[in-house]
């Protein structure tokens, strides 16, 4: 995942923008950009739980949903997280109830690896697949993968 490194600006107390710390560094087109909040506090201190948002400043994207189940010892993952690669992370998503969810901008194929705290599994994914990926104890650090 190529990072893009920006510093938040706070518009007031609701409000913050990210802005590039490089100049000349901007958003590209057809590129789709992951935020993703391990933990965030809000003004009164209270913590929220992780967070992913996606965004593109593509206005004509026309998003392919890619989805999948992750499974330990055919039980659905309670939660996790799930990475999308070619060659490298590509995309970020929330494992909840045992599901994840990409929009990617073409059919191929992917790999996805599904992080929970005692279990991980890889597997390659296909849009409109079953993807099932199954995990194994074992644990794997998700800042190594996406930093």
């Amino acid at each position: 995942m190529q990072a893009l490194t920006c510093s938040p600006v706070w518009a007031n107390p609701r409000y913050i923008s990210f802005v590039p710390e490089a100049s000349g560094e901007t958003l590209g087109f057809d590129t789709t950009y992951y935020l993703y909040l391990k933990k965030a506090r809000d003004i009164s201190g209270n913590y929220t739980a992780p967070f992913i948002t996606s965004i593109t400043p593509d206005t004509v994207h026309r998003p392919i949903i890619l989805s999948g189940k992750a499974l330990i010892n055919g039980t659905p993952a309670t939660d996790g997280l799930a990475l999308l690669i070619r060659e490298e992370p590509v995309g970020i998503s929330l494992v909840q109830r045992g599901e994840f969810a990409f929009s990617v901008r073409d059919s191929l194929a992917f790999t996805v690896q599904v992080i929970t705290e005692e279990h991980t599994g890889t597997g390659m994914v296909r849009v409109g697949a079953d993807n099932i990926i199954r995990l194994e104890k074992g644990k794997t650090d998700i800042d190594r993968l996406i930093n």
